[in-house]
């Protein structure tokens, strides 16, 4: 880790929750976590990892111990995190969302001239340059009374939610199950919503 005062020290720290200190590590894999997910998502991360390897879990504004904060995706405020705090060899690794992310602070960090990850390690996560064409590609930019459609048929949802005012009522909050209606069913993708 960098040379840096203790304020400094306490704003960086707040980003990364490491699950395991490894001092003597000689190099730090900074985990950018899905959508939805935070840095928890990486805490069984160490045990997989010899001792010369750091597993440092990035904790997003908005999300786990920093919900007063308003939810942000900043490449360069995370660039500016892992640069403070980073020893002289780390890597970067995204998964789904956290790939975006992870390429996003990279290209932070080379358009700056600052240090480079040795590496970026994504999954889950298509090349930005490549154009999806899937059900669920560039629904943000659906207009708001047109995105539930394109949303509830890959999730799941059983036809006659056409809407999302009906779907949250009869049947299928995919929250949990607290809902009146909602059951999971056993399916590979984890479970989807089906009305009783």
């Amino acid at each position: 880790m960098t040379g840096i005062d203790d304020a400094a020290r306490t704003a960086v720290d707040r980003w990364f929750p490491r699950p395991a200190r490894r001092p003597d590590a000689t190099w730090q894999l900074y985990c950018l976590p899905y959508a939805g997910a935070g840095a928890s998502a990486f805490r069984h991360w160490p045990a997989a990892f010899g001792a010369e390897v750091e597993i440092v879990p990035v904790k997003l504004p908005g999300r786990e111990g920093r919900y007063g904060e308003p939810l942000t995706l900043d490449p360069v405020a995370i660039a500016d995190a892992i640069v403070a705090d980073a020893g002289p060899r780390f890597a970067l690794y995204g998964h789904s969302l956290g790939a975006r992310l992870g390429y996003e602070v990279a290209r932070v960090l080379a358009e700056r001239g600052d240090r480079l990850p040795e590496r970026l390690f994504v999954a889950a996560g298509r090349p930005p340059d490549e154009a999806g064409d899937g059900p669920l590609d560039n629904i943000a930019a659906l207009p708001a009374t047109g995105w539930w459609p394109g949303w509830s048929r890959p999730a799941g949802c059983p036809p006659n939610c056409s809407t999302r005012r009906t779907c949250s009522t009869c049947c299928c909050r995919c929250c949990g199950p607290t809902w009146p209606g909602w059951r999971r069913t056993g399916t590979s993708r984890g479970g989807r919503c089906r009305s009783r």
